[in-house]
């Protein structure tokens, strides 16, 4: 587990999503309802063909555990998940009363970043697990997100997303 300044990520990560609140929207219907407590997505950018790379970070917890998991992926403008031509992200979770950040590897697809295709597919990966404590904020986020659109090979992202929630 790796600690950092709680007090900048939760700084960057407020300011990256005070200024795309408007791209910022709560979906319906997580994957996982009995563990999802939180599940926040944000178009990260859009090319001149209507194709968007999207991510959402997911706060989870489950058996005295929390974690986070996101999805990144492309779309089309009418909603369509299309092949990305790459992704870059890294997964993590912090618990603010420890002041700590855990994170996961980075996870990369696609031949921009020198790995095999991404597929037309959503992309997920997870943080570590940690333990929880009832009353405690956690924040489900991820660093480093840059995703190549199809088509027009334009790269988007790089700042953090995320979400967080009090469990219990």
């Amino acid at each position: 587990m790796q600690k950092r300044n709680w007090w900048r990520v939760l700084a960057a990560l407020l300011t990256t999503l005070g200024l795309s609140a408007a791209l910022i929207s709560t979906t319906a219907g997580p994957a996982s309802a009995a563990t999802q407590i939180n599940h926040k997505c944000a178009v990260i950018g859009t090319d001149q063909y209507g194709n968007q790379g999207v991510h959402c970070v997911n706060l989870n917890y489950e058996g005295g555990q929390a974690w986070s998991t996101n999805e990144v992926f492309c779309q089309s403008s009418g909603g369509v998940i299309l092949e990305c031509a790459g992704i870059h992200e890294t997964p993590g979770l912090c618990n603010i009363a420890s002041s700590a950040c855990s994170y996961s590897p980075e996870g990369i697809c696609g031949v921009r970043f020198g790995h095999s295709a991404c597929g037309a597919r959503r992309v997920v990966n997870s943080s570590p697990r940690a333990a929880f404590r009832c009353g405690v904020e956690y924040w489900g986020i991820t660093i480093g997100t840059s995703i190549v659109l199809p088509r027009s090979g334009d790269t988007v992202g790089g700042g953090l997303v995320g979400t967080h929630d009090y469990v219990c």
